[in-house]
C-alpha cells in the first residue's frame, strides 16, 4: 500500500517543497508545528480547536489550488499531489468536526501548554491512505478508527489541563461525549462530504477508494464490460494530455493489434472466431493485500474473501495510485481461468500518453536472468529490436511504464533453481527505479496452485480470477452465437458447468458443440478429459479423412491414433526440454530418434489450430521456426494421454520393453507441472480397475529395475543433457508418482524393494537421490502428490506411500524415533519409571555431515540449531523414552518448553512440556556424559526458577519427589543435581 502522508508531510508534498503564503498562515496558525519538530505554546491548541481561526478555511484553499497546480503534470506527480490532498482533508475534517462541537468550558481560559507529543499525534500521525483493494465502507471503518484515536489523543490533552479539575463529573462526562462520540462522528460525516468534492475533481481518488459515483462514469464503465474498455475511457479521460514519442505510439499500436484479433492464433474449419476486444469478458475477482505465504495458494482461504465484480474500476484506481508502484500486484488463477488474456488486454487498453505496456512472457525469456534483463528480452519479444532498459526508461519521459510479466509458473518449470526470491527481486526493482525518478508498476500472473513458491513483499496486493457466473457465459456466448449460427445457451452448458464457467474451456466447449457433437445431446456432463481428447481425436480425424478417406475405419483410427502419439511426442519435446514451445529442428531430431514413423516437424503439426506457429528470436540466436501449444493445458493433456497410453501398452504386452517409456519420462518429472498428474488421474479413473491391476504390476516391475544399468535402443533421443543419475531419478520418481495414481492408490515399501533387508533404508536414499535430481518444482510436487504413512508389519518397519489425495487422513507429523532407530517394540520402556535413552553420533558429525551437502534445507536446519553447538550439542543427539511416551531428546522438550514458557500457555499445557524436561534432568544422558548433562540441568533449573508460580503445585511437588527419591533408578551424579538445584531454587528442597 502507498506511504501513508502526515499532515504536515502533506501540506510539503502540495506547496512543492516551497513554503506559499497559504502554507506559511497555516505554519504560523500551527506554531511552527509544520516546519519543525514540535511546537509550543498556547496558540497551537486555540488555532486547532477554534472554528474561526481559518485552519480548516486555509486547508480547504490549499486543496482547491490543485486543479492549477496539476494541469500539464506528469501521472506520478499528479497521484502523489492527489495522495497528499486526502490526507490533508482527513486532518482538516477532524478539527473542523472537534471546532463545531460545544464544550462546557471556555476552551482558550484552561491555561493552555500543550506537549509536543500532543502537537505530533494531531500533524504528524500519518493519515490512512485510499486503497483499490479495500471496499469503501472499509476504508470508513478504518477512518472511524483513526478519528477515534485521534479524539482520544484530544481528550488526554484536556484532562491533563489545570482547568479540568474545576469541572464537575457532569462537565467531564460532557467532554468526553462530545469529543470521542459527536466529534468522531461528525468528523467522518466532513470528510465524506470533503472526499467527494475532491473526488468530483479528480475522478481517481474515486477510484482509490472503491467509489465511482459520478453517475455518468458508473454507467458507463457498466454499459462497457467487455474487453476492459472501460480502463481506456476513464484513463483517458483524466490524462496529462501529453503525446507519446513515436516509439511509445508503436508499441501501443501493437498492444492494441490484439484487440482485433481472433480468440486462437488458427482457426478451426467451420468455425468463425470473435475478435479479442468483443470475446474478452472482464471477470469477476477476490482481491486482498499482504497476504501470507500460508494463505496465497490456498483456495479455501481465498473462499473467504468478497467476490468483486468491478474489476476495470479497480485497475483504475491500482494504475493510478501511488502504491502501484512500490510493491507488485500478482494476478492468480486456474489453468484457463484468463491470466495471460487479461495481460494481453490491460496492455492493450493503457492509454499511451500516461503509460508504457511493457509485456514479459516468462516463459520466453531467461529464466536465470536478473529483472532488468527479463524486461529487456519481454521488449525484444515485442518489438524486434534490442533495446536497453535504461534508455526505454528514460524515453518514456512522464508515462508510467507498467511491466506485465506473465506466467510466473511457467518460469518455475523452466529453471532447476528456486524462484522463492522472485517477487522480492521485483519489489526492489521497483524501488531502484523509483529512486531514479522512473516509478514502474509490476504486475505478475501465475496459477494458484503455485503462488507460495514466492515469498509475499511488503504491500504487495494479490488478486484472484472468479469463474464466470451465468450472466458472464451468456455474454460471452452472445458474439459465438451471431458468428457461427448455433443454438448455444447458457441452459445447454448447465450441466457441463464445472468447465463452461472458465474462459478456455467455455471456447472449446463451444468449438466442441460446433465441430464435435452438439452438447445439448449429451445426456450426461463432459468431462475435461473427455472434452480435450474429443477434440483432438475429432479434428486428427477429419485431417486423416483428407488424404484417406476410402479406407477402412480400422486404418482411420490407426492413423488418427499415430497423428495424436507424434503429436504428444511434440508435447514432450517441450516438457523435457523445461520450455512451452521447441524449435522445428529440435522437433525433427525428436522424432526420428522415437519409434512414431517418419515424419516431419511441419507435417506434425500440420493445421492443427491449437498449436501456434511463430518465427521468432530467442537472445541472441534466431529461433527460427518455432511451435507452441495456443494453452499448456493441451500439451499437458497430450502428455498425459501418451503416458498412460504406452502404460497400458506395456502392461497388455504390447511393447517388448520399456525403451519408449523411459525415453519419454526420464529427462523430467511429472511433477513439474501439476496438471500433469491431474490429467492423468482422469483418464486412469475412466479405466475399469482389473485393467490396472496388471498396470500396477507392470510399474512395479519397471521401479525395482529403474536405477540399474540399462542399454536403450532410443539412446539417441537427447532433447536436454540430462546427467544419468537425473535420468535414473525422475524416471523412478514418474514411476512411483504412477503406481499411487490408480486402484488401489498406494503400495509399501516392501512392495517396491522386496530383494533387500531394510526396504525403509531403501527408500531413504531413493527419496534422497530424488531430493537431488529432481527440479525444485518437480521435488515440491512430487512431495505433494504423495502421502506416507509409517508403520510397522510383522516387525518390520514399513512405510505406505500413498496418493496425495490421502494427506487429510495422514496424522500431524510426530516422529517416532523407536520406529526411525529400527528399535522393536518390545524393545520400548514399559511403566512410568522405566525409560531407554541412546546417543548415535555427535552433532558435531552431524552438522559435518549436513554442511558437505551443501544443500538449503540441511543448511536452514543447522542454522536454528547452532546455538547448541557450543556445548551443548549432545542435547540434540540424545534420546530417551520415559515410560509409554515417545522418546525425545533434551533439546526437543526444552525447546518445547521455552516456546510454551514464552506464548503464555496456561498451566496445564505448561506442566506437558515442564515434565520430559524434569525426567531428562533426572535421568538424561549417557552415565560418562558429565558436562552436558550438568548445563541441561542449569538451563532446567533456571526455567523452574522462572515458571514455579506458573506450574501446577502438583507438578511443583513431584519435582521435589523425583530429585530426593530414594528408590528407583538411580540418578546420576545426585549430590551434584541437589546442590545445584539448592543454588539455583534455593527454597525448593526441604
Amino acid at each position: 500500500m502507498s506511504r501513508a502522508m502526515s499532515y504536515a508531510d502533506a501540506v510539503l508534498v502540495l506547496s512543492g517543497g516551497a513554503p506559499n503564503k497559504v502554507v506559511t498562515a497555516l505554519d504560523q496558525l500551527t506554531g511552527g508545528a509544520l516546519f519543525a519538530l514540535s511546537a509550543t505554546g498556547s496558540a497551537v491548541a486555540v488555532s486547532l480547536f477554534d472554528a474561526e481561526s481559518g485552519f480548516c478555511r486555509l486547508t480547504g484553499e490549499l486543496v482547491s489550488r490543485l486543479s492549477t497546480r496539476l494541469r500539464g503534470s506528469s501521472r506520478v506527480e499528479r497521484g502523489e499531489q492527489l495522495s497528499a490532498a486526502h490526507s490533508v482533508i482527513v486532518v482538516a475534517a477532524f478539527f473542523d468536526a472537534v471546532a463545531s462541537v460545544r464544550l462546557p468550558f471556555d476552551l482558550a481560559g484552561l491555561g493552555l501548554t500543550p506537549p509536543d507529543r500532543f502537537t505530533t499525534a494531531l500533524l504528524r500521525t500519518p493519515a490512512p491512505v485510499l486503497a483499490p483493494h479495500r471496499s469503501y465502507e472499509q476504508t470508513i471503518e478504518a477512518l472511524a478508527g483513526h478519528y477515534t484515536r485521534m479524539a482520544g489523543e484530544v481528550l488526554e490533552f484536556l484532562t491533563g489541563l489545570a482547568g479540568w479539575d474545576r469541572l464537575d463529573e457532569r462537565g467531564r462526562r460532557a467532554t468526553e461525549t462530545a469529543v470521542l462520540g459527536e466529534a468522531t462522528a461528525k468528523a467522518v460525516t466532513t470528510y465524506e462530504d470533503m472526499f467527494r468534492r475532491l473526488a468530483g475533481d479528480f475522478p481517481e481518488v474515486a477510484f482509490w477508494a472503491g467509489r465511482a459515483d459520478h453517475q455518468a462514469v458508473t454507467a458507463e464503465l457498466r454499459r462497457l464490460r467487455a474487453g476492459l474498455a472501460g480502463v481506456t475511457r476513464v484513463l483517458s479521460e483524466i490524462a496529462s494530455g501529453r503525446t507519446p514519442d513515436d516509439r511509445r505510439a508503436r508499441l501501443a499500436r501493437f498492444h492494441e493489434a490484439v484487440l482485433s484479433r481472433p480468440l486462437l492464433p488458427a482457426t478451426p474449419a467451420g468455425i468463425r472466431l470473435p475478435t479479442v476486444a468483443e470475446a474478452y469478458v472482464n471477470p469477476r475477482f477476490r482481491v486482498a493485500a499482504e497476504v501470507g505465504n500460508e494463505n496465497i495458494a490456498d483456495e479455501g482461504w481465498w473462499d473467504g474473501q468478497p467476490v468483486r465484480t468491478d474489476l476495470q474500476e479497480f485497475l483504475i484506481g491500482h494504475l493510478t495510485s501511488p502504491s502501484a508502484t512500490e510493491a507488485p500486484l500478482v494476478v492468480l488463477g486456474q489453468p484457463g481461468s484468463g491470466k495471460s488474456m487479461l495481460a494481453k488486454v490491460l496492455a492493450a487498453r493503457l492509454p499511451a500518453g500516461d503509460f508504457l505496456a511493457v509485456p514479459v512472457p516468462l516463459r520466453e525469456v531467461s529464466a536465470d536472468s536478473d529483472v532488468q534483463t527479463q524486461i529487456e528480452q519481454g521488449l525484444r519479444i515485442s518489438t524486434g529490436e534490442q533495446l536497453p532498459w535504461r534508455e526505454v526508461a528514460r524515453s518514456a519521459g512522464d508515462a508510467v511504464p507498467v511491466i506485465l510479466l506473465d506466467g510466473f509458473d511457467e518460469l518455475l518449470q523452466a529453471t532447476n533453481t528456486s524462484q522463492s526470491d522472485f517477487l522480492e527481486r521485483l519489489a526492489r526493482f521497483q524501488q531502484r527505479e523509483a529512486d531514479l525518478q522512473h516509478p514502474v508498476v509490476v504486475i505478475v500472473t501465475s496459477r494458484v496452485s503455485v503462488a507460495d513458491r514466492a515469498r509475499p513483499v511488503g504491500g504487495m496486493v494479490s488478486l484472484l480470477l472468479e469463474p464466470f457466473d451465468d450472466e458472464q457465459i451468456e455474454q460471452w456466448l452472445g458474439p459465438w452465437r451471431r458468428l457461427n449460427g448455433t443454438a448455444l445457451t447458457v441452459d445447454v452448458l448447465r450441466p457441463h458447468a464445472e468447465l463452461a464457467r472458465q474462459p478456455l474451456l467455455l471456447l472449446l466447449l463451444a468449438i466442441y458443440d460446433r465441430t464435435e457433437c452438439p452438447l445439448a445431446e449429451h445426456g450426461d456432463a463432459i468431462g475435461q478429459v473427455q472434452l480435450y481428447e474429443g477434440l483432438l481425436t475429432g479434428f486428427a480425424r477429419r485431417e486423416v479423412l483428407k488424404q484417406h478417406a476410402d479406407e477402412p475405419d480400422e486404418e482411420v483410427t490407426r492413423l488418427v491414433e499415430g497423428e495424436l502419439v507424434r503429436l504428444s511426442v511434440a508435447a514432450f519435446a517441450m516438457f523435457n526440454r523445461g520450455r512451452q514451445w521447441v524449435t522445428a529442428a529440435e522437433l525433427d531430431a525428436d522424432l526420428a530418434a522415437l519409434p512414431v514413423g517418419e515424419a516431419s516437424a511441419r507435417v506434425v503439426i500440420s493445421s492443427f489450430y491449437f498449436i501456434h506457429t511463430a518465427q521468432a528470436r530467442k537472445d541472441e540466436h534466431l529461433r527460427l521456426r518455432t511451435y507452441e501449444f495456443m494453452h499448456p493445458t493441451f500439451g499437458e493433456y497430450l502428455i498425459a494421454r501418451l503416458t498412460v497410453r504406452e502404460l497400458l501398452a506395456l502392461a497388455e504386452g504390447r511393447r517388448d520393453n520399456d525403451d519408449f517409456f523411459h525415453a519419454l519420462l526420464s529427462f523430467a518429472s511429472l511433477t513439474d507441472r501439476k496438471t500433469v498428474p491431474a490429467f492423468i488421474g482422469s483418464i486412469v479413473a475412466e479405466l475399469a480397475a482389473p485393467r490396472f491391476r496388471p498396470v500396477y504390476d507392470t510399474l512395479l516391475t519397471l521401479f525395482r529395475a529403474a536405477l540399474l544399468p540399462r542399454d536403450s535402443t532410443l539412446s539417441g533421443y537427447r532433447p536436454d543433457r540430462v546427467l544419468v543419475p537425473a535420468r535414473c531419478a525422475r524416471y523412478s520418481a514418474n514411476l512411483c508418482l504412477l503406481l499411487v495414481t490408480g486402484p488401489p492408490f498406494e503400495v509399501t515399501t516392501d512392495q517396491l524393494f522386496p530383494d533387500v533387508e531394510h526396504p525403509v533404508r531403501e527408500w531413504t536414499k531413493t527419496a534422497t537421490l530424488w531430493a537431488a535430481q529432481l527440479s525444485a518444482e518437480g521435488r515440491h510436487g512430487l512431495v505433494e502428490a504423495l502421502t506416507l504413512f509409517r508403520g510397522r508389519q510383522d516387525g518390520r518397519r514399513v512405510v505406505r506411500v500413498t496418493n496425495g489425495a490421502a494427506r487429510s487422513e495422514a496424522p500431524e507429523p510426530d516422529i517416532d524415533l523407536y520406529w526411525s532407530y529400527r528399535f522393536q517394540p518390545n524393545a520400548e520402556p514399559i511403566g512410568e519409571d522405566s525409560y531407554r535413552g541412546w546417543i548415535r553420533f555427535s552433532f558435531d558429525t552431524l552438522a559435518s555431515e549436513i554442511e558437505f551437502l551443501c544443500s538449503v534445507e540441511g543448511d536452514t536446519a543447522v542454522h536454528a540449531l547452532a546455538p547448541f553447538a557450543d556445548g551443548y550439542g549432545n542435547m540434540i543427539t540424545t534420546f530417551y523414552g520415559f515410560g509409554d511416551a515417545r522418546p525425545l531428546s533434551p533439546a526437543n522438550a526444552l525447546i518445547t518448553l521455552w516456546l510454551k514458557s514464552g506464548s503464555g500457555a496456561g498451566a496445564d499445557e505448561l506442566a506437558a512440556a515442564y515434565f520430559p524436561c524434569l525426567k531428562h534432568a533426572v535421568h538424561g544422558f549417557a552415565p560418562y556424559d558429565h558436562e552436558t548433562r550438568r548445563r541441561f540441568r542449569v538451563l532446567f533449573l533456571n526455567q523452574l526458577r522462572i515458571l514455579r508460580d506458573r506450574l501446577p503445585p502438583s507438578m511443583v511437588d513431584r519435582t521435589v519427589r523425583e530429585l530426593l527419591r530414594a528408590d528407583g533408578p538411580e540418578i546420576e551424579e545426585k549430590a551434584d543435581l541437589l546442590a545445584l538445584t539448592r543454588q539455583i531454587c534455593p527454597d525448593l528442597l526441604p
